[in-house]
């Protein structure tokens, strides 16, 4: 990678300017990464209770997001299209 360096921020980017930022942040996320706890190191550390609660959060979730869903399979159904509306209104409103 380049060293850092002032760069006339209104010129066009090169090519190699692009390489450089995407390896810079390639580089960036691995060291991130390396620091995350995986699963395991999770449940290793994790009480039974607190997994208890998790579940149960995800469960809730759950309920949630199926009730979303059927509210928006109702506005699909129930919603009339453009078209359908403009038809109405021109039936109602005087041209």
């Amino acid at each position: 990678m380049q060293d850092m360096k002032k760069r006339n921020l209104n010129a066009a980017a090169t090519k190699g300017d692009i390489y450089d930022a995407v390896a810079q942040i390639a580089t960036v996320i691995s060291k991130t990464l390396e620091d995350y706890a995986t699963k395991d190191d999770v449940k290793k550390l994790a009480k039974a209770e607190d997994l208890k609660r998790v579940e149960d959060k995800v469960d809730d979730l759950a309920g949630d997001v199926s009730d979303i869903r059927r509210r928006v399979i109702d506005l699909e159904t129930d919603t009339v299209t453009r078209r359908e509306f403009k038809e109405f209104k021109t039936k109602l409103l005087p041209a």
